[in-house]
């Protein structure tokens, strides 16, 4: 490791300033149990300033990893930030078995996970050398590259907005929960086929990047898209496809400058309120003045704003890490890395049973009914389900996550530094945030298929379709 990695001066810093918040959290572990959650709440946020700014130290554009590290502070600590703030309700204790203490416990444990993350991916993001781009050395017809995006385009959008309606009328009709469960119990076929939808506008996009007039038609698409998920309840991945598509604005047109990011902000400050009113629609409790009723707690600084209560329900993902720590293994057995190993039987689709024989429950249905009786999902995370599979030793998995971001960076870094950037490598890099930023709060098991089916399938049909076209003698 020594050898094949060099580290400039500052990758030396960045390296100092991590190793330092480690050593600053490893102190504090032993006693984090009696420590009041405010001053854990000061530690977190310290914590992630120094990680971010010594991913600052060593990054000068947007990318994956400090979106994912963004979304782990959101979805691990968003009560941990409203108390940071000085909003002093959103901690509490869980029943008799989760006390505010374990809590803190629990998250002083995710931070050491997510530390040990943060340094390998600093490591092995100082590497110099261009990376090997997969895709690269493969030649794509245009033709087929149209026929490919289009009919992948056409199949999932049609599937995605069947599945939609659906859900919006179970929504409305008995409620966002019940909806939730007949989408995961069946639409088996509709399920894997809506699943390429976000690689198809990324495609498309990449395709299409110097046609403004056909990006208007694409862009007008997602939209509707966009507005029939948030209707039907549904949030989190539509969240997650706009993060994917920031990630190609940034790669494939402009960086965000200053103040480009300062228009993100404004846009996503935007997305915050919408999600937390698609939250209330969902709930039943919308009013016809519910808009201006938020709009005016938060100038009127009331506790409960819309900013407050989408932190309270992003943060609240903190609880289902606890209570998998609180009950494996004395009341469920640790998985011992089986889980990871189903993951590889599931690359078979799930479209002619109404199981896949290598499924398993997933951490939100064997944990939920601790938590809230079973009567919801508690979602998951990949610190939650490391922890299921390997109990503490799972901190031993996250310099494996920290080096996988960090030869993504690579990989996409080399592709784009090429002075023929082919569209299929482009493509397979750009699709992968669009689900690798979901398992912040869901398991991670599912990677390898979704990296072999939603990533490199389409580029594989291209790579065929280009091969008919050359038989026929087609140059385009």
């Amino acid at each position: 490791m020594a050898r094949g990695i060099k580290i400039d001066a500052k990758a030396k810093e960045s390296l100092i300033i991590s190793l330092c918040i480690l050593g600053m959290t490893v102190l504090v572990a032993p006693f984090s149990n009696n420590i009041n959650a405010q001053y854990i709440a000061v530690i977190v946020t310290v914590a992630y300033i120094c990680m971010f700014y010594s991913w600052k130290k060593i990054s000068e554009r947007i990318e994956l990893y400090i979106l994912f590290l963004i979304c782990t502070y959101l979805f691990y600590y968003g009560r941990y930030f409203l108390l940071f703030l000085g909003y002093n309700k959103y901690i509490s204790g869980l029943k008799d078995y989760v006390s505010v203490g374990f809590i803190n416990y629990v998250a002083v444990f995710t931070l050491l996970c997510i530390e040990v993350m943060h340094i390998f991916y600093i490591c092995f993001s100082c590497k110099k050398g261009k990376e090997k781009i997969i895709f690269q050395r493969w030649k794509s017809n245009e033709s087929a590259v149209t026929i490919v995006a289009w009919g992948m385009f056409c199949i999932s959008y049609f599937f995605s907005i069947k599945v939609l309606m659906m859900n919006i009328t179970m929504t409305r009709t008995y409620g966002y929960a019940y909806a939730l469960q007949a989408y995961y119990s069946g639409y088996r076929v509709e399920r894997f086929f809506s699943n390429f939808l976000p690689g198809a506008f990324i495609l498309l996009v990449l395709k299409y990047k110097e046609n403004k007039m056909i990006n208007k038609i694409i862009y007008a698409f997602l939209v509707i898209y966009l507005g029939l998920y948030f209707l039907s309840g549904s949030r989190l991945q539509a969240v997650l496809l706009i993060f994917s598509l920031v990630l190609v604005y940034e790669y494939e047109f402009r960086h965000f400058d200053k103040i480009r990011l300062f228009k993100l902000g404004i846009l996503l400050l935007a997305l915050c309120f919408l999600l937390i009113m698609v939250s209330s629609i969902r709930n039943g409790i919308q009013n016809s003045s519910s808009v201006m009723e938020a709009i005016q707690s938060v100038k009127s600084g009331a506790e409960d704003n819309f900013i407050t209560k989408l932190l309270s329900e992003c943060g609240f993902q903190i609880y289902s890490i606890a209570v998998v720590v609180r009950k494996c293994p004395s009341t469920v057995s640790y998985n011992y890395g089986l889980t990871y190993l189903k993951g590889i039987g599931q690359l078979m689709p799930n479209l002619f049973w109404s199981q896949n024989p290598f499924m398993q429950e997933s951490i939100d249905t064997i944990f939920a009914y601790y938590l809230n009786g079973g009567t919801y999902g508690i979602g998951s995370s990949y610190i939650a389900e490391a922890y299921y599979n390997f109990g503490y030793f799972s901190i031993l998995m996250m310099p494996l996550v920290g080096y996988l971001f960090a030869r993504y960076r690579n990989f996409l870094n080399s592709c784009y530094s090429h002075a023929k950037r082919n569209i299929m490598s482009r493509y397979f890099l750009l699709s992968i945030p669009t689900y690798v930023l979901f398992y912040v709060r869901s398991d991670a098991v599912g990677f390898l298929k979704s990296i072999i089916y939603q990533s490199a399938m389409p580029c594989i049909a291209i790579i065929i379709v280009s091969g008919l076209f050359s038989r026929k003698g087609v140059q385009r």
